[in-house]
């Protein structure tokens, strides 16, 4: 005798950084096995900047940045500090954000709220750092859910998660790279408790690899493809656990990644050369300084901010980063939603990333689409002083590869060995998981359903351009309705 299926249920797994060209028979059968049982969304994108936290808060809402306002990985927040970089990846900083900023770190509404807010649970698993796992559900403890970080109690809202799972699977593991001790047991609290045991309308476990290997070690050294195997081992895992509920539950399955990767040929001395011209600044990977005027970021992506509200000094550091071998893309506030102020920028509104915490001035480093020495097509420089050494891969920027993302989903509504080229995203995420557990969308997402995507309006597919005397950029997305995808963006 059958026993009834139970409700519908969904699991969202993430490798963080997973570029889809890197999945492959040899390193990842059992990826590969599942795509031949799931819809592969090959045209998936992530947003912009391309940066885990930012990605993690349009996974979470469903939005790009202009409405969810996690800006950077890290960015320049007066209402945080005058003289110091807000770092999302730091627990104590957000902590501060949550209870002196309106509206928190994460200003849109989240599907972890919406989930709460029609009763359904949400359970997520975490090995990616503090602020990411903040970011994908950051009112987790308000709403009564559950999130475990492989960093500790000190790194979650709900500590006591941490301190179930350390005295049923014993001691957190020791950092490494690659992670493969974090990646086992994560699986482990997902495959012998959240799943069996909580059985959650929705679970999530976050992978940080590969990105922390690509990163550190290149896209394809031995090492990267040792991770890439063993998660695939752990993935395939998962997946057993599923198929042996299939007699009483009813699973959708999503994989994702939030963005690519690309491999660092260069570096940069931006603050140097910043400083040099008379504009001191301050940046998240320097100790505080006096007499600033700027705030800088700056990995392949960064903002700079006038601390002195000097429009001209404003316009002359883009002018001059115009002039610039080693600069990329540059945007600015909005002026007619393509251009922006500063001229020969793209609006922020293009990028989906006006919101009243923007900073004056946006750039990304030159990139190539070129092959790095292991095969891996894309290269960027990044300004010196990161920790990813020349020859690690890097995101955050408009390379195609940085943006597109991986994206899977198998399950009743989704047909077995699809592959769709229609535009979609990582903020299409958000609305999908809430339609599958049939709960209603929030009316300020950006994104749609997946299944929504086989009927809805055909998407325009249009290239921006923009100069300024001897500089100028393009910029591609895919548009229908309220929803926008940016596939690529750069210098020409």
């Amino acid at each position: 005798m059958s026993l009834p299926l139970s409700k519908n249920r969904v699991l969202l797994i993430v490798f963080d950084g997973l570029r889809p060209d890197l999945i492959n028979q040899e390193t990842m059968p059992n990826l590969c096995g599942f795509a031949k049982r799931a819809t592969w969304f090959k045209s998936a994108s992530s947003v912009f900047p391309s940066m885990t936290r930012v990605a993690t808060a349009s996974i979470a809402t469903g939005c790009h940045p202009a409405k969810h306002g996690v800006m950077g990985n890290a960015f320049f927040l007066p209402a945080f500090a005058s003289d110091q970089i807000f770092d999302t990846g730091i627990y104590a900083h957000i902590q501060k954000v949550e209870t002196s900023v309106a509206g928190g770190l994460v200003t849109a509404t989240t599907f972890g709220d919406q989930a709460s807010n029609f009763c359904k649970s949400v359970s997520i698993v975490h090995t990616g750092s503090p602020g990411a796992a903040f970011c994908l559900n950051p009112r987790a403890a308000k709403n009564g859910q559950w999130t475990f970080s492989i960093h500790g109690r000190d790194a979650t809202q709900t500590p006591h998660a941490v301190d179930e799972m350390v005295k049923r699977f014993g001691p957190l593991p020791l950092k490494e790279i690659p992670q493969y001790q974090q990646t086992d047991y994560a699986r482990r609290v997902l495959v012998e408790y959240v799943l069996p045991l909580q059985k959650p309308d929705v679970a999530v476990i976050w992978f940080n690899e590969p990105d922390t290997s690509f990163h550190y070690k290149s896209l394809k050294s031995d090492d990267t493809t040792s991770i890439l195997h063993h998660l695939d081992g752990n993935f395939g895992q998962i997946i057993d656990f599923l198929d042996s509920q299939a007699g009483t539950e009813n699973y959708t399955v999503i994989v994702a990644s939030d963005h690519g990767h690309v491999t660092i040929t260069d570096e940069v001395d931006l603050y140097e050369a910043l400083q040099s011209r008379g504009h001191k600044p301050f940046s998240s990977r320097r100790a505080l300084f006096e007499d600033c005027v700027i705030a800088v970021t700056g990995w392949n992506v960064g903002e700079i901010t006038t601390l002195d509200n000097d429009h001209n000094r404003i316009s002359e550091i883009a002018s001059w980063l115009q002039s610039q071998e080693f600069t990329g893309c540059l945007f600015s506030r909005n002026k007619d939603g393509v251009r922006g102020e500063l001229p020969g920028t793209f609006s922020f509104d293009l990028l989906g990333i006006s919101h009243q915490r923007q900073p004056d001035l946006m750039y990304t480093l030159k990139d190539t689409n070129d092959c790095d020495l292991f095969g891996a097509r894309g290269t960027t420089q990044v300004v010196k002083g990161g920790q990813a050494p020349v020859g690690g891969g890097m995101h955050g920027g408009l390379n195609r590869s940085e943006m597109n993302s991986t994206l899977m989903v198998s399950g009743p509504l989704f047909k077995a060995g699809q592959t769709s080229h229609v535009a979609c995203g990582i903020i299409d995420i958000a609305p999908t998981i809430l339609d599958l557990i049939g709960v209603p969308l929030d009316e300020n997402m950006d994104g749609r359903s997946l299944m929504e995507h086989g009927t809805s309006p055909l998407y325009q597919q249009r290239n921006y351009y923009v100069e300024a005397r001897s500089y100028a950029q393009t910029l591609g997305r895919s548009e229908s309705g309220r929803s926008f995808y940016i596939h690529d963006g750069c210098r020409i």
